[in-house]
Parts: structure tokens; C-alpha cells; sequence
């Protein structure tokens, strides 16, 4: 299995339409799409029906070129003290399950948004894990994918 990963920094989910940028991915022809879609960067900028509706947009396009597309969201690292990055990220998963879409709710590894415990996995930019909050994610996901609880 060939894995392709991909990093936008500073890009909306708008951005992200308007570049034209989805077409790297179209290029990957992936059977899954492991897609965390900029939610936190459209936060604040874009509105959560918009950051949906383009959401919307990409997939349609990689669905337009794989009907049988596995797709897979997840949302951003938690945020400390986060007012309305939560409710947005309750939307997506709303959204992944009314489409039919796996959801990977990743958050439920992690200390309370709300608490200082979650600073130990933080880094000092907004939404970024450090080291240690990479690991934990990944070690997340290698379970999901692997169904193996052993550590990284």
C-alpha cells in the first residue's frame, strides 16, 4: 500500500477550491482519503456552512474520479480554550455521519480542550500538536488502521 501525505499550511477550504489545489490530490488517484479539511484555518474566516458546502466540492471531485473513494475526515488538533472551534467540530462530524463519510473523532485521545493538561501536547501555534501531541495522534490512527493497540 503506497501512503502520499500532504501538508497545506495557511489554506482554506476556499482557498483550497480556488487554487485549484484538490488537483494534487486528483493526480495521487487515491482508493482512501485520510482528509483533515482545514477547519480550524476556515474558523473565524470562511463560516462553518461554508467550510461544509466546499467540503462538499472536493470530495465530489475525487468522487468524480473514484466512485468508490473511501473518504475519511478528521478534524484538526484540539485548541485550548477554543469557543467556537468545538461547535465547528461537532458540525463536521455531523456532517461526515449525514454523508456517509467515516468520521475519526481523534479528540476523545486528548485532554479537555478546556483544561491546562491539554497544553502538554500543544504546541505554542494554535491547532499544531508538538511532539508529543504528534504522537498520540498517530498512535490513534495506527490503531484505527491497524486495529493493533501496540505502541508506536
Amino acid at each position: 500500500m503506497d501512503t502520499q501525505v500532504y501538508e497545506y499550511s495557511d489554506m482554506t477550504t476556499l482557498k483550497f477550491i480556488n487554487n485549484g489545489t484538490y488537483k494534487q490530490i486528483l493526480d495521487e488517484k487515491p482508493d482512501v482519503l485520510l482528509f483533515e479539511p482545514f477547519l480550524l484555518n476556515d474558523n473565524g474566516v470562511v463560516g462553518i456552512d461554508n467550510t461544509l458546502e466546499n467540503i462538499n466540492v472536493i470530495i465530489s471531485h475525487l468522487k468524480d474520479q473514484n466512485s468508490d473513494l473511501v473518504t475519511i475526515l478528521q478534524p484538526s488538533a484540539p485548541v485550548y480554550k477554543a469557543e467556537n472551534y468545538p461547535n465547528d467540530v461537532k458540525a463536521l462530524e455531523k456532517f461526515s455521519k449525514e454523508n456517509g463519510y467515516e468520521y475519526l473523532n481523534h479528540w476523545t485521545i486528548w485532554p479537555d480542550y478546556r483544561s491546562k493538561d491539554i497544553l502538554t501536547f500543544l504546541a505554542t501555534t494554535p491547532g499544531q500538536p508538538n511532539d508529543d501531541g504528534e504522537k498520540r495522534w498517530a498512535k490513534y490512527l495506527k490503531t484505527y488502521f491497524t486495529n493493533s493497540e501496540s505502541g508506536i
